[in-house]
C-alpha cells in the first residue's frame, strides 16, 4: 500500500472539510501554477555575486555529497553499478536549467529516492512518471494542494529519514572501527544541532584528519619466513630481524613529509638494535605506491645510513609507478638496479646466496 499517498490524500481532504487553516493548522496554501519564466534571474546584479556565492557554494557541497552518497548507497543495495561523475554532470545540467527557470537547484534526494525504492521503482519509467505527474499538477491542479497540512509533508519526510538510519551498520562500525564510529556520531550530532552543510564539512575535515593520523602511524612489521617458506609478520620493535643479518621492513602507508621521519626512526631503531649486525636492509614496498619528494630524500638518507653500517639497502615488491617516482628523484640510482627484487622469495634467496652474508651464529639470550 502506498502509505504516503494515502496519508496525503486523506489528510488533505480532512483539512479541507474541517477548514483546518482557520484553527491554526499550517497548510501549504496557494501555489502559483503554470510554466516558470525562462531567462537569467531578475533582481540580481554582478554586485550581488558576493552575497549569493556563499549560498551557492553551500548548495554545491550539500548536493554533491548527498547525491553521491544516495547514488552509491542505493546502487550497492541492489547490486547495481554507479558512476558518480556522470551523476554530477547530470545534476549540473539540471541545476543550470533550474537557474534559467527560477526554480530550486536539483539534488539527488535520499528521501525521494527511498520513496521510489519502497514503491519498487527500478527503471527510468518511474522518474518519467513522477515528472509527468508533477507537470500536470503544476499546470492544472495546484489548487488541490492548498489545503494540504505542512505537518503531513514533515511527517512523511521524517518517517522516511528514520528508515534511512542504519542502526545495524552503526553497531558494526562501533565493533570494527571505533574511530570512524566517532566521526559518524559527531557528524550526526552536528547535523541535528547545527545543520546539514556544517555536518558534511565537519565530516570531511574529521575524515581527513583521521586519514592523516592513520598514515602517520600505520602498521609496521619485520617480515620473516616460516619452515614452509611462507612470510611471517612480526612487530617492528628493536631486536626483531628476518634472518640473522637481514631485516625486511614493511611500512603499511604511503611515504610523505608527515610520516617520513617516523618511518626512518622506526627502521633505524630496528637495524641498530638487531642481535646480529645487519648486512641487508630490505624495504617491502607492497603497501607503498607513492613517495613525495621529502620522503624520497629521507629514503636516500636511509640508503646512505645503511651503507655507513656496511649494509646493503634493497627494495622488495615495488610497483612500476613507485620505481618511476624514485627514478625521477634520483633515489633509484643511489639504490641500484641490482638491489630491486619483485618478490619476497627472491629477496630471501638472494640474501642466502650472497657470499657477503654468510650465516652468523645468533648470540645466546641471557637467562632470566
Amino acid at each position: 500500500m502506498p502509505g504516503a499517498i494515502v496519508a496525503v490524500v486523506l489528510l488533505t481532504v480532512i483539512s479541507a472539510l474541517a477548514a483546518a487553516d482557520t484553527h491554526g493548522v499550517a497548510v501549504v496554501g496557494a501555489v502559483q501554477g503554470g510554466f516558470p519564466p525562462i531567462g537569467l534571474p531578475s533582481g540580481i546584479s554582478w554586485s550581488d555575486v558576493g552575497k549569493v556565492l556563499p549560498t551557492a557554494l553551500s548548495c554545491f557541497v550539500l548536493i554533491v555529497a548527498q547525491s553521491a552518497a544516495t547514488s552509491r548507497g542505493f546502487a550497492f543495495k541492489h547490486g547495481d553499478s554507479v558512476d558518480i561523475n556522470r551523476d554530477i554532470v547530470g545534476l549540473s545540467g539540471a541545476s543550470l536549467a533550474a537557474g534559467l527557470s527560477g526554480t530550486f537547484v536539483v539534488n539527488g534526494s535520499p528521501t525521494k529516492t527511498q520513496i521510489l525504492d519502497e514503491q519498487k521503482g527500478r527503471t527510468q519509467l518511474a522518474n518519467l512518471t513522477m515528472a509527468a505527474v508533477v507537470l500536470l499538477f503544476t499546470l492544472f491542479f495546484t489548487g488541490l494542494l492548498a489545503d494540504m497540512p505542512t505537518a503531513v509533508l514533515a511527517g512523511i519526510v521524517f518517517l522516511i529519514g528514520v528508515s534511512l538510519i542504519d542502526l545495524p551498520g552503526l553497531k558494526r562500525l562501533w565493533r570494527r572501527r571505533k574511530d570512524e564510529f566517532v566521526v559518524a556520531l559527531i557528524t550526526t550530532v552536528t547535523v541535528f544541532a547545527v545543520g546539514v552543510e556544517q555536518g558534511i564539512i565537519l565530516a570531511v575535515v574529521l575524515s581527513l584528519l583521521d586519514l592523516v593520523r592513520r598514515q602517520y602511524k600505520p602498521g609496521d612489521y619485520v617480515i620473516g619466513q616460516d619452515q614452509a617458506g611462507e612470510p611471517t609478520y612480526l612487530p617492528a620493535v628493536p631486536g626483531a630481524q628476518s634472518l640473522p643479518g637481514l631485516v625486511v621492513f614493511r611500512y603499511d602507508a604511503e611515504l610523505f613529509y608527515a610520516n617520513a621521519n617516523r618511518f626512518a626512526d622506526q627502521l633505524e631503531s630496528v637495524v641498530s638494535a638487531a642481535p646480529v649486525p645487519v648486512r641487508w636492509v630490505a624495504l617491502d614496498c607492497a603497501a607503498i605506491d607513492d613517495i613525495d619528494y621529502s620522503a624520497g630524500v629521507t629514503l636516500a638518507n636511509l640508503v646512505n645510513y645503511s651503507r655507513a653500517h656496511n649494509a646493503r639497502f634493497v627494495l622488495v615488491r615495488p610497483d612500476t609507478q613507485l620505481l618511476a617516482t624514485l627514478r625521477a628523484y634520483g633515489t633509484l640510482d643511489a639504490i641500484g638496479a641490482d638491489n630491486i627484487f619483485p618478490t619476497l622469495e627472491e629477496a630471501f634467496s638472494a640474501y642466502r646466496a650472497d657470499p657477503g652474508t654468510a650465516p652468523v651464529a645468533t648470540p645466546p639470550s641471557s637467562p632470566l
